[in-house]
């Protein structure tokens, strides 16, 4: 998850984050498809720890990266 990686968390500081735990975290960074058949709400909790939309999880391998670390 590009997110987590440009926030420099680590896989279990987001789980921590987010209420999820690691192994989902870890399946949802492993295979796409995981993460496009998770919860709306598992989904939310994910963006709210990574301070960004829904909709930014889901940016195509195509669309433009952040260039920038942001700040929560």
């Amino acid at each position: 998850m590009q997110w987590r990686g440009i926030r420099g968390m680590t896989k279990q500081q987001l789980a921590e984050k987010s209420g999820l735990t690691d192994t989902t975290i870890r399946k949802y960074e492993n295979d796409v498809s995981s993460l496009r058949q998770a919860k709306y709400t598992s989904l939310e909790k994910l963006a709210s720890a990574l301070g960004v939309s829904v909709n930014d999880i889901y940016l195509s391998p195509s669309s433009e990266k952040p260039k920038y670390a942001m700040t929560i």
